[in-house]
């Protein structure tokens, strides 16, 4: 954690529809806690019934309508903080289940003499991309230095966010937020002679397994990744129903939570929740289907 005369802050943007916070949230938090001042928790309006356990110090509780996806969240909360205030910003959402300390993850990143860094990378190029360079930061992890945070106003500037909140078309609004957010605020701050570094390389991971081809590293080769000492894995790789997550021996997300977490993370806690997440997401996916079907 730094010092009083340095203060940081972790923005943690969560979405959950049911009445409690998870535990898997829980503990991704009371892991964070390790390296910030302050964790403000921007989560969708609803009243949570162990809401209590995030009011105190360091966390706070910021609810927001949910607009504009997890960029909607950090927008919202820029606005609410003195960003000024601040030697470290992050911007980190639920989208992953963490089983293991990150503390290798921190000093390797409070270590590098850079702008910015973050967890990965993805040399990806979206199909409805804009930019001409599409390198970007995977935005579920940034983690920004003073510099970093001095250009945020004025990229934020630049988000017309009234008109973004007003698009209906999700799966337009979901491109929309990808390529304005992810690849869009990595190259604005890159274009402004930022320095920077990531944690996971994914070229090299694709240079490795998939001869070269770009590929979303935390969906693809998270095995190898967690293999490697990283002790993270996707929400979205848990509640796939895709044949190759499931049937892999290597890629089975309980069997890798088993081997690689750690006791003191309530290991088996996690796995009954995020089986009765998986179990639920499901349901509401072939509950989706059949109304399409019945249009």
């Amino acid at each position: 954690m730094s010092s009083s005369l340095k203060k940081s802050i972790c923005i943690f943007s969560h979405y959950f529809s049911g009445n409690y916070i998870p535990y898997y949230v829980l503990v991704y938090l009371n892991e964070l806690k390790n390296y910030f001042d302050e964790i403000l928790v921007v989560t969708n309006t609803r009243n949570p019934e162990n809401i209590a356990q995030i009011e105190n110090p360091p966390f706070s509780v910021f609810f927001v309508n949910n607009e504009g996806y997890d960029f909607g969240m950090f927008y919202k909360a820029f606005r609410r903080i003195n960003y000024s205030d601040y030697e470290q910003i992050a911007f980190i959402n639920d989208s992953n289940v963490v089983f293991g300390s990150l503390r290798f993850l921190f000093e390797w990143g409070n270590k590098r003499p850079v702008d910015f860094w973050w967890l990965v990378d993805s040399y990806q190029k979206p199909g409805y991309s804009t930019h001409i360079d599409n390198y970007h930061i995977q935005s579920h992890f940034i983690v920004l230095n003073k510099k970093a945070i001095g250009l945020l106003p004025v990229y934020m500037e630049q988000v017309n966010f009234e008109e973004l909140i007003k698009i209906n078309d999700i799966s337009f609004l979901k491109k929309k937020v990808i390529n304005d957010w992810e690849v869009g605020f990595t190259q604005f701050l890159l274009k402004n002679k930022l320095t920077c570094k990531t944690y996971i390389d994914s070229k090299k991971y694709s240079d490795r397994y998939k001869n070269g081809l770009p590929v979303n590293v935390t969906t693809k080769l998270y095995f190898h990744t967690i293999a490697d000492g990283v002790p993270v894995i996707k929400k979205r790789v848990i509640t796939s129903t895709d044949l190759r997550h499931m049937l892999k021996i290597r890629g089975n997300w309980r069997r890798l939570i088993k081997k690689y977490g750690e006791k003191s993370f309530g290991i088996e806690n996690l796995i009954k929740e995020l089986r009765l997440i998986r179990k639920n997401e499901i349901k509401a996916r072939i509950s989706k289907i059949f109304k399409r079907k019945g249009k």
